[in-house]
């Protein structure tokens, strides 16, 4: 008892201390997603929409099968399908709009309702017209366009 009536600023200073230290876990627990995915439930049902590896290949196979097109590039980041397309250098911006139907007609309905896709034109030459956007919500019906 002698203890305590000497020490009661210390101990009620650790009591603090470690009341504190309780609080700070339970606050970095609930903040930080340790353990959780950082898309959080936004991928939802992605394993029932897989873009298979067939599939990107005719997507790259019928970009370059027009001969407007030198290379193709793929990448996916969650639910969005990103396509950077080097084109020739005599195709124009209205000839590259015209490919993006390449890259929608070789998706299935059901996988161009579930992703977005992003296609970028690009000419190995510096051009005042290139770089050029595609894009399409999955709820759109069609692409918009932009510089």
């Amino acid at each position: 008892m002698k203890f305590l009536k000497k020490n009661k600023l210390w101990i009620c200073i650790g009591i603090v201390l470690i009341l504190f230290l309780i609080l700070l876990v339970f606050f970095v627990k609930a903040l930080l997603p340790i353990g959780k995915s950082s898309w959080g439930n936004r991928l939802e049902g992605i394993e029932e929409h897989v873009i298979a590896n067939e599939d990107i290949e005719k997507i790259k196979d019928a970009l370059k099968g027009t001969g407007k097109v030198s290379e193709v590039s793929y990448n996916s980041t969650g639910r969005t399908l990103k396509f950077i397309v080097y084109v020739n250098d005599d195709v124009s911006k209205s000839e590259a709009q015209s490919l993006v139907s390449n890259v929608s007609n070789n998706i299935s309905a059901d996988n161009l309702s579930y992703y977005d896709i992003q296609v970028m034109f690009d000419k190995k030459v510096e051009n005042s017209d290139f770089p050029y956007f595609a894009a399409k919500h999955k709820t759109s019906k069609s692409f918009s366009f932009s510089k």
